[in-house]
């Protein structure tokens, strides 16, 4: 739980500080407008728990985000969210695939929170894969680069109920943004 506690305010300080070091000189290019389609995908780490067991463990995580934007303050589309390691030459992966929603509390500015449900699933190679019910919440930012074209440090939660077992990873990333 250490790490999970440690990716979420590191990710808090990447999206609160991205903000005002990419505002300065860009006001009038990098406006946070959104309509129509977007899409996102980043890389970062993850820490892995499950109910029940010691600790975390900590691998490579993704995200995927796909949808469209209902107005200047809410998004709606379809994410996917994944962590994978390899220990002793066995692949352990659990992902989320959610609809989501991503609402920006201010129309002019990049912050946003995201939540989602859908399906949830857990393998470890040689077994077969469990599912369950899954969500995702999370908060991030979108710095405008170009005017259409975000750099988007973001810390999400993702977790799923899996045969009666609850498996979650806290995630940290930085990803890019296409709206």
């Amino acid at each position: 739980m250490k790490d999970i506690g440690r990716c979420f305010a590191i990710a808090a300080a990447l999206a609160l500080a991205s903000g005002p070091a990419w505002a300065q000189g860009q006001a009038a290019t990098n406006r946070h407008e959104r309509s129509g389609f977007f899409i996102g995908f980043g890389f970062g780490y993850g820490a892995l728990s499950i109910e029940g067991a010691d600790g975390t463990e900590g691998g490579v995580s993704g995200m995927l985000r796909i949808g469209s934007a209902l107005s200047q303050k809410l998004l709606i589309g379809v994410e996917s969210n994944g962590w994978y390691k390899s220990v002793d030459e066995t692949t352990i992966t659990f992902g989320t695939l959610t609809g989501a929603v991503h609402f920006y509390p201010s129309a002019t500015n990049g912050f946003f929170l995201t939540g989602g449900v859908g399906l949830g699933t857990f393998s470890v190679e040689g077994f077969d894969s469990e599912y369950g019910l899954g969500v995702v919440i999370g908060v991030g930012y979108d710095a405008r680069v170009g005017r259409n074209i975000s750099i988007t440090p973001f810390l999400n939660g993702f977790a799923s109920s899996i045969e009666e077992v609850n498996v979650g990873v806290g995630q940290i990333g930085v990803g890019i943004t296409f709206h």
